[in-house]
């Protein structure tokens, strides 16, 4: 949930200089390792056995899909029908552009490759900036944020040959992806779409996520020694996550409103803090506890307000990042009850139970 609002205040932007903009990337590489960690926890474990991969591919399905194609129903009309600069995008477009969008929206996959286009005579053009075009092809998308989502859902295919493989050979596809960074940047590539939309790019985040879990499987004595201290004393771990946050408004209040990949670099010391601490906060979450419960709840729905948040800012004009969370969040609790509970009966059981961290 403070992963969402994190990319809510990026998209709102309160000042209009990029003061909050760089938190939307912190928070997307972030969620990039949980998820890494995560896809490698549950295929190691709960999706390990004889139909494991099936019963993974139709799960991660159902919690994507569904959700998205009615939140995409539900806004298209209303998004198209509003003056903003979707509705513009659409009507600045020939019949075949229009119905390539349409087809392209269809699922989130390959989303991200509008960034490598723009709108100019009627038709889509390839451009290498698209944040030097007048009209770039992004707008055409109802749901913005659903590029990032293509690249996870790349991910999500790509997990099954990836994490399962060892620790030495998850390291060197890390490699490989830093390596895409070094090609970009050795032929003054664009950051942004180059390395920032780019799967290969991404990959590093992911599996950095997964390195962390088989890290932690090696050593789990000592991480469940630290979230039982943590627990038994929450006052340690209130202090540890506020101490987190104020790093990140530190460093917020101290960088340049810079897209200069040094500004990324600056980053580094917390995703390393954010990285060694996913096992403790998986442990944490997991249980059923009351508290173990509202953390359930506040991360299911972090999906659908990830997926409405912008077309919401751009229905409203609104720029006050807890107006646009709170109806976000009114949405999105409507949507889970509508959505995502009736859907959770359609999913497969996997051939083995296992201990399952029930907030992701």
């Amino acid at each position: 949930m403070v992963l969402a609002w994190f990319v809510v205040a990026a998209h709102a932007d309160l000042v209009g200089t990029g003061a909050v903009r760089y938190a939307g990337p912190f928070a997307l590489y972030i969620f990039y390792a949980v998820s890494g960690y995560y896809m490698t926890l549950t295929l190691t474990s709960k999706y390990a056995g004889p139909g494991g991969i099936r019963a993974y591919f139709v799960n991660r399905a159902l919690r994507i899909l569904p959700m998205y194609a009615v939140l995409l129903a539900a806004f298209a009309p209303l998004v198209l029908a509003n003056a903003n600069p979707t509705r513009g995008a659409w009507a600045a477009l020939g019949n075949p552009g229009r119905v390539a969008a349409a087809v392209l929206q269809l699922t989130p996959l390959g989303q991200e490759s509008v960034h490598w286009m723009h709108i100019a005579g009627g038709s889509l053009h390839y451009t290498p900036e698209f944040r030097t075009e007048a009209m770039p092809a992004w707008h055409l998308l109802v749901l913005p944020t659903c590029w990032s989502l293509s690249i996870e859902c790349g991910f999500y295919l790509l997990a099954p040959l990836l994490v399962r493989r060892p620790l030495m050979t998850r390291c060197v596809i890390a490699g490989a992806s830093l390596a895409w960074w070094a090609a970009a940047l050795a032929v003054r590539a664009p950051v942004d779409p180059w390395i920032y939309r780019a799967l290969p790019a991404s990959l590093v985040f992911f599996m950095a996520g997964s390195v962390v879990r088989a890290l932690h499987e090696r050593h789990q004595a000592r991480f469940g020694a630290l979230s039982a201290a943590l627990r038994a004393r929450p006052a340690l771990a209130a202090l540890a996550v506020g101490g987190f946050l104020a790093l990140l408004v530190a460093w917020r209040l101290a960088a340049p409103h810079s897209a200069h990949p040094a500004m990324w670099l600056s980053l580094v010391p917390l995703y390393a803090l954010s990285l060694t601490t996913l096992p403790v906060l998986f442990n944490l979450s997991g249980g059923r506890s009351p508290a173990a419960r509202v953390d359930k709840w506040l991360a299911d729905l972090a999906y659908p307000i990830f997926l409405v948040h912008y077309p919401i800012i751009r229905l409203t004009g609104w720029v006050d990042p807890l107006a646009i969370l709170g109806a976000s969040a009114a949405v999105s609790a409507v949507a889970l009850v509508l959505v995502d509970v009736p859907v959770r009966s359609w999913k497969l059981a996997p051939p083995a139970r296992a201990t399952e961290n029930p907030a992701s």
